[in-house]
């Protein structure tokens, strides 16, 4: 995972000081802010089940109650004592790309927005929403450039496009490595990415897209977003767990 983040920051170093973060945007001319990138924390052993998203929030409420007894970390130190912005700010002091992994860790353990996918991941895998015994899932993000607001994300990316297109090539390279049983992408724009680039083949039989490769092959569910403010409703929550459940369960039968 090492490789994989010094690749992220490396390339930050190389292209910060070029990238046009000014966009026109509901008809107003603004300046994104320039935050530390994510990074990959490390993921489980044989993961079953990954899920995807275009690009991390540049917000975490509560992050500073999360991360009071882990002070050793420069980065959790500027979090309590800053904004959650000013902390990450990219002309704030260095970090390393182990203390962003242990912030993106803490994220997922805690933040709200992924509540929906580890409910989802448990019920798969232990037939409980609230069963955590086996967590062999994971996330990420296909960019690791920090802004909440998807519409302005894609206007930045449109500015950007050899930049973000190494982000993108980093994580397709990562989600080879994973090689899961199942991927769901939550988020439209991602959707078209992966279906686009992981050239994937919708399946009639089972009702959801298909990569089939030459050492690897798994069930992928394109959606949009499910949680927070476009939160899923509770009886289509129901069918999509039904549903990854029993693609998951055919493919466990299959590999016997």
């Amino acid at each position: 995972m090492d490789e994989l983040n010094n690749i992220i920051l490396n390339l930050w170093i190389q292209n910060h000081n070029n990238l046009n973060l000014g966009i026109r945007f509901e008809g107003n001319d603004i300046q994104v802010p320039l935050l530390w990138p994510s990074c990959y924390f490390n993921p489980p052993e044989n993961v079953q089940i990954l899920f995807i998203g275009l690009n991390p929030s540049d917000s975490f409420p509560g992050a500073a109650g999360l991360i009071n007894n882990n002070l050793q970390n420069p980065l959790f130190h500027n979090v309590i004592n800053q904004d959650f912005q000013a902390a990450l700010s990219y002309n704030h002091q260095q970090y390393t790309s182990q203390n962003i992994a242990d912030l993106e860790e803490i994220a997922f353990h805690n933040h709200n927005y992924f509540n929906k996918f580890k409910r989802l991941g448990n019920f798969i895998l232990n037939g409980d929403e609230e069963n955590n015994d086996n967590q062999s899932y994971y996330h990420l993000d296909l960019y690791q450039f920090r802004l909440q607001n998807s519409n302005k994300f894609m206007l930045i990316k449109t500015n950007n496009t050899e930049f973000f297109d190494s982000q993108i090539d980093n994580s397709i390279n990562l989600i080879r490595q994973i090689q899961p049983q199942l991927i769901f992408v939550a988020n439209k724009n991602a959707s078209d990415l992966i279906s686009d680039i992981l050239n994937l083949d919708w399946s009639i039989d089972k009702g959801c897209h298909e990569l089939i490769g030459e050492d690897w092959n798994c069930n992928v569910f394109l959606s949009g977003m499910i949680t927070q403010t476009r939160a899923i409703d509770d009886y289509s929550f129901q069918r999509l767990k039904w549903h990854m459940k029993s693609i998951f369960e055919e493919r466990l039968m299959q590999n016997q």
